[in-house]
């Protein structure tokens, strides 16, 4: 149920995504305006702006004008292929101050991907994608900072106790070092998809969203300042 949900937003969080980036560029209220052909400027009907669809059903045509539709399909198909991809190797279960982490992450998606589009097409970063995100950001990078502070990297005991909701663990041992005075944990985690991951010291799959997250924090932290 939640990946068809997914796929049902993210189609429609795509297409928006396309309307929201014209939009910005002629100076249009984003909110409030109704979509319309960039050509003859005919508003469009609902059958017409049904994600991918539309675009397949009208050959890429306006309707009224049989102009080529400016937009193309591909970033209501992108968007969709996101939220699968990050709702499969997402390491926590959906719950409580987890359901809106990821929400967060959906977020930053659909942001970066209107700067993406913005970008391609007309070689500019609007400020009013920037400014929003920016603040995002750093948001963002001050919970990162607090957690790894607090020991989000512990060691995978640590991890389990915290997140034991998260993962089943399986053939857990600990491997002594030659003076046998420490150990270090190791075990075997299974996902909530069944996956499973091999970790020592870290979790790999949590380690990897957070410095994928924090990654695109402070680069948009660097681009709002134009480092």
């Amino acid at each position: 149920m939640i990946p068809l949900l997914l796929i049902l937003l993210g189609l429609v969080l795509g297409s928006f995504v396309n309307a929201l980036v014209w939009r910005l560029r002629e100076g249009r209220d984003w909110v409030n305006d109704r979509s319309e052909c960039t050509h003859c400027h005919h508003k469009l009907a609902p059958l017409d702006l049904i994600p991918v669809f539309s675009w397949l059903y009208l050959r890429g045509k306006c309707r009224y004008c049989h102009k080529k539709i400016d937009d193309t399909p591909l970033t209501e198909l992108v968007l969709p292929a996101l939220f699968i991809v990050s709702y499969a190797y997402w390491p926590f279960a959906l719950q409580g101050i987890r359901t809106f982490e990821f929400a967060l992450w959906l977020v930053f998606l659909v942001g970066f991907l209107a700067l993406a589009v913005y970008d391609l097409r007309w070689f500019l970063l609007p400020d009013k994608l920037i400014f929003p995100l920016a603040g995002l950001a750093g948001a963002q990078v001050i919970i990162l900072l607090w957690r790894c502070a607090a020991g989000i990297f512990g060691d995978i005991r640590s991890l389990d106790s915290r997140y034991g909701d998260c993962f089943a663990k399986n053939n857990y041992r600990q491997s002594h070092t030659q003076d046998g005075t420490s150990f270090r944990p190791v075990a075997d985690y299974r996902l909530d998809c069944g996956k499973t991951v091999r970790s020592g010291n870290h979790c790999v799959v949590h380690r990897a969203f957070l410095c994928v997250k924090s990654g695109l924090s402070l680069k948009m932290l660097m681009v709002y300042w134009r480092l």
